[in-house]
């Protein structure tokens, strides 16, 4: 999922007879990567949002005062900062120029909310959060501009506000996976 071709054989696998580990290694490292597996594949399924505007700032704050986990993902160290400040416990800072460091963050993603703060930006965003999850990706817009460029590369919904005020989203989301508003 991360956008990288898989290889044929185990990565464990040596490439040279300088290489060459032992068979109870090969187990050691075969249930390592098994039991790393099968915990994520436990673990719940975090949001992740993407590109902080003030719409992106309250949705965040909503998403807080529910207690529902998130992550926030920023390309600045300075919108870390913000982020922080805000309250927001989980921040990836991710490389948005280099397609080549997009890999898959430690955790389970689920749903996608991407708030657009330009065109190019959230193009960038949604190619690599695409590659994260199968989930649902929206972004959200006050512009009327770029709705096939997003289709095209991977949102599922596009929602247009001129407000920011987007709380139906996850009031849907919470009913959706909680049974509830």
């Amino acid at each position: 999922m991360n956008g990288q071709e898989l290889e044929t054989s185990p990565a464990w696998a040596p490439t040279s007879p300088q290489t060459q580990i032992s068979t109870s290694q090969q187990t050691q490292i075969q249930t390592s990567t098994q039991t790393q597996t099968s915990a994520s594949a436990s673990a719940p399924e975090t949001i992740v949002v993407p590109s902080l505007t003030k719409a992106g700032e309250h949705f965040i704050k909503q998403l807080m005062a529910k207690g529902v986990p998130f992550t926030a993902v920023t390309n600045s160290a300075a919108e870390r900062q913000r982020l922080s400040k805000l309250g927001a416990r989980s921040i990836l800072l991710v490389n948005t120029i280099d397609a080549d460091e997009w890999q898959s963050p430690d955790f389970p993603v689920g749903k996608v909310f991407l708030f657009e703060s330009s065109l190019s930006l959230c193009c960038r965003y949604l190619r690599m959060v695409r590659q994260w999850t199968d989930r649902t990706v929206h972004v959200i817009t006050s512009r009327t501009n770029g709705r096939l460029i997003y289709k095209s590369l991977g949102a599922d919904q596009i929602t247009h506000s001129q407000t920011g005020s987007v709380a139906f989203l996850l009031d849907a989301h919470n009913t959706a996976v909680y049974g509830k508003s």
